[in-house]
């Protein structure tokens, strides 16, 4: 007895859920694809709580989420606190067996996705971005697939911070100076998934909203911030 299919449902990277699209004919498709996540950070935010939704946000699950903080994108006038805010606090996420109730981030998944990340952290260096804190795999543990939680600073819209995702322990920070060059920046992707705006005034905050290409803008709080009774999915090519 043959069971029909009368829906597919897929999460995972654009170029295959593209490929599902081509392969399904006329049954209905169901997909959640690419994130790209981006943080905006105005110069009026809650310093620290943003501080403490970015560190999450970028590490949580060692960055390996769909709604992970992909890009951080800071105001040219708190640029300088937050970027060594989040360099202290990065400091204090310990890596270790995720078994263990001491540990905050466990290893990445696989080893294409650790090569993944290193080529990421390459190319931005090679481009001008500055590596301030880890970026490199850890020693002393069973695999080789743990991998020190990284922030990395001067990071600019060329660079594959900026075009992929990175799906792993990183902190990329980008700097605007305007609230629509924080939008053009934010929207300049293939990626529509999600993205958070921190700012305490709520014009902004519903002017980044209506302009930012996702299916989700977050205010006030992380990018993988969940609420389960509304509509879910994104823009482009999410």
């Amino acid at each position: 007895m043959q069971i029909g299919c009368n829906r597919i449902c897929f999460t995972g990277e654009t170029k295959t859920g593209e490929e599902i699209v081509r392969l399904a004919a006329v049954k209905k498709v169901l997909l959640e694809e690419g994130g790209l996540g981006r943080l905006v950070i105005l110069d009026d935010a809650n310093f620290q709580k943003v501080v403490e939704d970015a560190v999450f946000g970028c590490y949580y699950n060692v960055g390996q989420r769909c709604v992970a903080n992909e890009r951080i994108l800071a105001h040219e006038r708190i640029h300088d606190r937050f970027a060594d805010a989040v360099v202290a606090r990065s400091r204090e996420v310990k890596l270790g067996n995720p078994f263990e109730v001491t540990s905050d981030i466990g290893p990445l998944n696989n080893e294409p996705q650790a090569q993944k990340v290193e080529r990421h952290l390459e190319d931005g260096v090679e481009k001008g971005a500055k590596v301030v804190l880890g970026g490199k795999r850890a020693t002393g543990f069973p695999s080789h697939l743990y991998f020190q939680p990284a922030v990395v600073d001067n990071v600019t819209p060329d660079m594959l911070f900026n075009r992929e995702e990175t799906f792993g322990p990183v902190a990329p920070i980008l700097t605007f100076v305007t609230v629509d060059e924080a939008i053009d920046i934010a929207n300049s992707t293939l990626y529509g998934l999600s993205a958070s705006v921190h700012t305490n005034d709520l014009n902004t905050a519903f002017y980044l909203a209506d302009r930012l290409k996702v299916g989700q803008v977050v205010i006030n709080d992380t990018i993988s911030l969940w609420e389960y009774q509304h509509p879910w999915g994104g823009a482009k090519k999410s």
